[in-house]
């Protein structure tokens, strides 16, 4: 079982995520900050956290997440994850004294 230590949120996680999945040839991956990922990609792309919108972001990770299957309310999860963890982008920070 591959461990590795990182923070909550990194914006290409997925893409280390796919390398140790094609390493290890798990059937279904969870990794740590996933639904960080996935709630950044839907702000970047101004979409609200429904299952279509996750449907299309996990789709787009091409991980065989655990979570959306399992996660009736996968989105509300992300949302309420992402609401205490996620912090705002560069662009929605108040600007700090001149």
């Amino acid at each position: 079982m591959a461990d590795i230590r990182l923070p909550l949120f990194g914006a290409e996680r997925d893409a280390e995520v796919r390398r140790m999945h094609a390493n290890t040839g798990g059937s279904r991956v969870y990794f740590w900050g996933q639904e960080m990922v996935i709630a950044e990609r839907a702000r970047r792309a101004g979409l609200p956290l429904t299952t279509e919108s996750v449907g299309g972001i996990v789709a787009d990770m091409a991980l065989p997440l655990i979570g959306p299957a399992e996660a009736p309310d996968y989105p509300n999860l992300i949302a309420r994850t992402a609401a205490k963890w996620l912090k705002p982008a560069a662009a929605e920070q108040e600007p700090g004294p001149p």
